[in-house]
């Protein structure tokens, strides 16, 4: 869990920490960035070096669990859903959650991570659903 890594940071005294979070939607083959809902329609590009970006998103820092919590559900509000026979609040696109950590040393090093939890848009048999 994030408690986990923020428990983690807080036992490592030799190193100093940063934790970011970006979180996007795709919906009808668009791209929302669900920490800020005025940005929509975002573009995906490839980098030089092969990574995916998304110019644009919102990459908030964090500072404990309970900020990124709030955060968390914030943004988790603004994800589209709708309701289907199987399921009240069914997804209604794929979400991206990009957890970023950067370890600094004393002497300056700097060591970068990102983990990315995908949650995929609802997978119901359609005859189920009543959609369809």
């Amino acid at each position: 869990t994030i408690s986990h890594l923020f428990e983690a940071i807080e036992s490592d005294s030799e190193h100093s920490y940063t934790l970011s979070i970006s979180y996007l939607e795709v919906y009808k083959e668009k791209v929302f960035d669900l920490l800020d809902t005025s940005k929509q329609d975002l573009p995906i590009r490839e980098a030089a070096r092969g990574q995916i970006v998304v110019p644009g998103l919102t990459e908030q820092p964090v500072k404990d669990a309970s900020h990124f919590d709030e955060m968390f559900q914030a943004a988790l509000a603004n994800r589209q859903v709708a309701a289907t026979d199987l399921n009240q609040r069914s997804s209604r696109s794929h979400a991206v959650l990009t957890v970023k950590v950067v370890r600094k040393t004393v002497a300056g090093k700097s060591v970068r991570g990102k983990l990315h939890l995908i949650d995929l848009a609802g997978s119901e048999d359609n005859r189920r659903t009543g959609n369809g």
